[in-house]
């Protein structure tokens, strides 16, 4: 260790001293052998006060009983997202300013670099010496001690924009800019605004604005995906979705967004890869198990359908579309009263509604009960007069019952 670096830390000593008093640095990693690095790597620093945990849920319990003045936090913590964790602490009114310091593997290089935008205090690459350390270290709690002025104003206006002090948040994004600060997070925060507002082309442009500032600024390129989804822009969205996948290819958010719109696009088999994928990452999402049923439908694979559909069901009882979809399964495998049965149940929790009033009659029509399909298709039109497909099935079922009374007669 170098004569210049000793004089170096012992100025972090005194700097942490100053900035932490009686407060403890809370360490969030679920590695072992790290967490105990660190606190060496501390405890060479005269800092004590240590709170060490392998999970973000241990983190917050210790949290409730000491002051915690600084937090070092591994970016992937088991269970939560170390940075969502940190960040969300950041954003509560009630809650003090905590600096952190973000530890990640080198594979996540791409996100880190961002820090200035999204708001990380400093970051760290995994493996760390000691030196690397004390410098991101003695950054960060210089940064405590004097804050920056544009990082100041840009945490009042995420504080004031999640409060919903519109107003305020706008105002304070336009000042950051107005100094001269090319900062696409007060760019990004006047596109999220402008889209509660529903003004599109405006979100749209202060996003492209952010993104030309930085252009591997994920968040900025989330709320342009939200901006092409209110427009209903099917292939930005796409592009958008899929570039967002590649960035975080275990979030189930994107590739549920990539099988939807390839289901739209009738590329089945796309659609069911994405599908399929989302329930490896998500198994808990019901979207995922009606797309792929859907998709069986459209193949003509019913019980493969069923098969799905109840899958679906089984997380979201209540859910009308899953009933009505696994009915129409059954009723496409011959078992009407099974099918029939998940019609009413749909029927029971939408209440009066033309589309399930029709996907009955037409049960009935394929069981040949042609009495009771009259009068589901009397029901339908009953509850939308102007549902031209319960118009035809209405005529189609007299014209039958017409050549019937006439076959019976000759």
């Amino acid at each position: 260790m170098s004569y210049q670096f000793r004089i170096f830390a012992q100025k972090t000593v005194k700097k942490a001293a100053q900035y932490l008093g009686d407060q403890y640095v809370l360490v969030i990693d679920p590695s072992a052998n790290y967490r105990s690095s660190i606190k060496q790597f501390l405890s060479n620093l005269h800092i004590k006060k240590v709170l060490s945990v392998s999970t973000v849920k241990e983190a917050k319990r210790q949290m409730l009983t000491h002051r915690v003045g600084l937090m070092i936090v591994e970016w992937l913590s088991e269970h939560e997202n170390g940075l969502q964790f940190c960040r969300s602490l950041q954003n509560k009114q009630n809650s003090k300013w905590i600096p952190y310091l973000l530890l990640s593997g080198e594979n996540l290089r791409q996100d880190i670099v961002l820090a200035s935008e999204v708001g990380i205090d400093a970051y760290l690459l995994k493996p760390f010496s000691y030196e690397d350390f004390v410098i991101k270290l003695h950054q960060l709690i210089s940064a405590a001690l004097e804050p920056n002025p544009v990082t100041m104003l840009l945490q009042t206006a995420d504080l004031a924009f999640l409060d919903g002090d519109l107003e305020k948040a706008a105002q304070t994004y336009q000042a950051v800019l107005k100094g001269g600060t090319p900062s696409a997070r007060a760019l990004k925060g006047l596109a999220e605004i402008a889209l509660g507002e529903r003004n599109l082309s405006r979100a749209e442009s202060y996003c492209s604005q952010a993104l030309t500032h930085n252009p591997e600024y994920l968040a900025a390129h989330r709320t342009l995906l939200t901006v092409y989804q209110a427009q209903k822009n099917h292939p930005k969205i796409l592009e958008k979705a899929a570039f967002l996948n590649r960035s975080s290819p275990d979030n189930p958010k994107y590739t549920l967004i990539l099988a939807a719109e390839y289901l739209l696009l009738h590329e089945l088999d796309q659609s069911e890869k994405y599908f399929l994928r989302t329930i490896q990452i998500a198994p808990s999402l019901a979207e995922s198990y009606k797309g792929i049923g859907s998709i069986a439908l459209e193949r003509k694979n019913n019980q493969k359908a069923e098969h799905y559909f109840q899958k679906a069901l089984d997380i979201d009882k209540r859910d009308v579309s899953t009933l009505n979809s696994l009915g129409l399964a059954y009723i496409n495998l011959g078992q009407f009263e099974k099918g029939l049965q998940k019609y009413r149940l749909a029927l029971s929790i939408q209440g009066r509604d033309h589309r399930i009033l029709f996907n009955i009659a037409q049960a009935y029509e394929k069981s040949g009960e042609l009495e009771k399909a009259l009068q589901y298709f009397e029901y339908s039109l009953q509850a939308e007069p102007g549902f031209e497909k319960a118009r035809r099935g209405l005529k189609n079922i007299r014209l039958r019952k017409q050549r019937q009374e006439k076959k019976s007669l000759s």
